[in-house]
């Protein structure tokens, strides 16, 4: 569109004028839509004709005010007007254009939102299978231990209950040796007694043997001696609180009593006296 020369810059003409350009403009882009990028292109191309008509036509009002020196401020208040309506028409004819490409750029951002989201998500989910596998090796590894621990300990176990069996065994070869050796030293003691007690009986014997081959000259001083003995002994046991010492007597002499005998020798001395 090639816009007519102006006379005069007046309100009506740029009015006409604006209605022509309007009308052109309206209809080049009349039936477009923003969904088809000929269309889009179309509506971009109008809106840029739109403003160079309206640099055309500011400079044929540039021109006419310098031609029309008075009428400087009523010019320019057209042109101004002028201007914001070429304006308000460019933006209105491109206006479903570049509501068309917001329109693209939010659905852009939200699949690039969405996009940030799902590696967002994935990231979560990397993160979170990694704190599971760590979790889960720190399980295995825990467990391991408490593993090794029980055995050890088992182990330890095992060793303290063998060496307390070695021990009580020990003890118990100690506490049989001893007893054996206490036996044997017992049985040494007994036979040492027996011996003391073949020789004493040796001796008495002989002793005897010899107060009988006295007998005859000594009888009746043998005889007082016995009764001076038993007499010493009934009194020694009365003093010890034993009344019936002649039974006791009786029984030594009798021999009911083992280990147990009565001397009743008598020694030089007693002999010469």
């Amino acid at each position: 569109m090639e816009p007519r020369k102006l006379e005069e810059f007046t309100e009506e003409q740029a009015r006409a004028l604006m209605g022509e350009i309007r009308q052109w403009a309206n209809s080049s882009v009349e039936g477009r839509s923003a969904d088809n990028s000929n269309d889009r292109k179309r509506m971009r191309s109008v809106a840029a004709t739109v403003s160079k008509l309206k640099t055309v036509v500011d400079k044929q009002g540039i021109a006419l005010k310098e031609e029309h020196k008075l009428a400087v401020d009523a010019i320019d208040s057209v042109r101004r007007r002028f201007r914001v309506a070429c304006d308000e028409l460019r933006d209105e004819i491109k206006a479903p254009a570049e509501a068309y490409d917001a329109e693209q750029e939010r659905i852009a951002r939200e699949k690039r939102e969405a996009g940030q989201r799902a590696k967002e998500e994935a990231e979560r989910k990397r993160l979170a299978e990694i704190e599971r596998r760590e979790q889960e090796l720190a399980k295995r590894e825990r467990e391991a231990r408490e593993k090794e621990e029980a055995e050890k300990r088992r182990r330890e176990a095992e060793a303290r209950a063998k060496a307390q069996a070695e021990r009580e065994e020990r003890i118990r070869q100690e506490a049989a040796e001893r007893a054996r050796r206490e036996a044997e030293e017992e049985a040494s003691k007994r036979e040492q007694l027996a011996q003391q007690q073949r020789e004493r009986e040796e001796r008495e014997a002989r002793e005897k043997a010899e107060a009988e081959a006295t007998a005859k000259r000594n009888a009746e001083r043998q005889k007082e001696h016995v009764d001076a003995c038993n007499e010493e002994i009934l009194t020694a046991l009365a003093g010890m609180g034993i009344n019936n010492g002649q039974l006791i007597i009786d029984a030594i002499l009798r021999g009911q009593i083992p280990r147990l005998s009565i001397d009743y020798s008598i020694d030089a001395n007693d002999i010469a006296a």
